[in-house]
This record gives structure tokens, sequence and C-alpha cells, in this order.
């Protein structure tokens, strides 16, 4: 039997929550808040539940990408391989893998907005469009005013993984436009293709339409839950890194 907290199943990887646990997630937000007796109105004690909530979405997550590899497992172990049912089952939870991940990095940038006490009217000035994420506008604000600091080591460490930069951008084609076409789902089509073809000859103009062929499918499954596994994994190392920094703020506060 698999030990789900060695940091592995199979092949694929699986985020290794065990030091998020021995910093103490999901942490008691009034608990933390007696630490700042002599600072009753500090921001760090808010950041407890939006530790808590980037926490409990990724144990989300990682449940998804296990339920996606055991699915995955179990229809290619039929006999014949069952691909279709395996490549629709991998996908979905592959693509929730992505979306939960997502939202736990929203959930983590609003704790780190509460643990450094920033002016949320001054991030406007870092939104790119209307559609920019708090994370997204969060990681510009922390370049330019925090550089030095080690929550935005842990950030720009987290935005530079190629992984998580795949995943966003396969939830971000999930939610506004059309996400990559997994293979073994039988026949898909494209937004961008072209139904017509044009052709010229001795007679004028023609176009002609052809009903045989389907658009190539972009990604294998096993590839969407390999690169979202390491996404997961990279996100567990900055959630870490960024809640042993809350830990330490509220250590170096003794309680009353």
């Amino acid at each position: 039997m698999t030990d789900e907290n060695t940091g592995s199943l199979g092949d694929l990887p699986i985020p290794d929550l065990r030091h998020l646990h021995s910093l103490g997630l999901p942490r008691h937000p009034r608990l933390d808040a007696m630490h700042f007796h002599n600072d009753p109105k500090s921001r760090v004690p808010r950041a407890a539940p939006c530790l808590n909530d980037s926490y409990y979405v990724l144990c989300e997550a990682r449940y998804a990408l296990i339920e996606g590899f055991n699915q995955v497992r179990k229809y290619r172990a039929n006999e014949p391989p069952d691909e279709w049912h395996a490549a629709f089952f991998g996908q979905f939870y592959g693509a929730d893998v992505a979306l939960r991940l997502y939202a736990a990095g929203e959930h983590l940038a609003n704790a780190i907005v509460e643990m450094l006490g920033i002016d949320r009217s001054a991030l406007k000035n870092c939104r790119s469009d209307s559609r920019s994420s708090l994370q997204a506008i969060l990681a510009k604000f922390l370049a330019s005013n925090f550089p030095r600091h080690p929550i935005f080591a842990a950030v720009r460490k987290l935005g530079e993984s190629k992984d998580w930069q795949q995943s966003m951008n396969y939830r971000n084609d999930w939610v506004h436009e059309q996400a990559p076409q997994v293979r073994g789902l039988g026949i898909q089509f494209k937004r961008d293709e072209e139904y017509w073809r044009e052709g010229r000859d001795s007679g004028g103009t023609w176009h002609e339409i052809g009903f045989g062929g389907q658009g190539r499918p972009d990604l294998p499954v096993d590839d969407l839950l390999e690169f979202v596994g390491r996404a997961a994994c990279a996100f567990t190392e900055a959630l870490t890194a960024i809640a042993a920094n809350y830990k330490e703020q509220v250590l170096a506060h003794p309680p009353k």
C-alpha cells in the first residue's frame, strides 16, 4: 500500500504536507492574536484564516491529483485498456487541480497582504488589466516595494516555476478561452480552426469543406497530471515558506 505522506505516488509528483503540519496549519487566529496584545490593531493575525484557506484548498488539490492518477491507472488496467475513460477522468481531476491551485494562490496572496500590512488601494497601480489576479498584482507590487523580503523570494520562486506557469495558463484557458484538448477523447474541434479551404484554378476561385478530419489533440493526460502535480509541489514549498514567516512573526510577540 502506498504511503500518501512520502511525497510520491508511482511516477506522479505528490505534494508533501508534513512541513505545513509542523507549522501549525490550520492556525487558530484568536490564539495568534493573543501574541499581539501590545498591538491589537496588527493585521498579522488576520492572515491566519487566509493561510488556512490556502492550506485546505491545497489539500483538496492533492486529493484530486491522487484521484486522477488512480482513475487513469484503473481504466488502463482493463483488458483491453479503456483509454477514453482514462483520459476523461484524468482530465477532469487534472483540471480540478489547476483550478484549486489558482484559488489557493489567491488565498495566499490575501495572507501576504495582511502579513505585510499592505494598503490594498496601493495595489491598484499594479493591475495590468481588468482580469489580473491578486497574486499577479501582488507579485508586481512586492518586486517594487519588498524586493529583498523572504516572502517575495518565495513568491518569485513560485512564479518562475515552469510547471506553475503551465498550470495557471491551463486554468486561464479553461476559464476564458478553450483548454488544451486531451488525447484519447475522440473527435474534438478547435475554435480557431478554418473550416473552408480556398483554392484557385482555371475556372476561378473555389472553396471546399472536409468532414473526415479533426483537430489534433494537444495534450496527453499523463502530461497534464504531471505538470499540475509538480505545480502543486512548487506551491506547497511557497506556502510552507510563507507560513514559516508568519509563525516567526507570531512567536516574536510573546503572549500576555
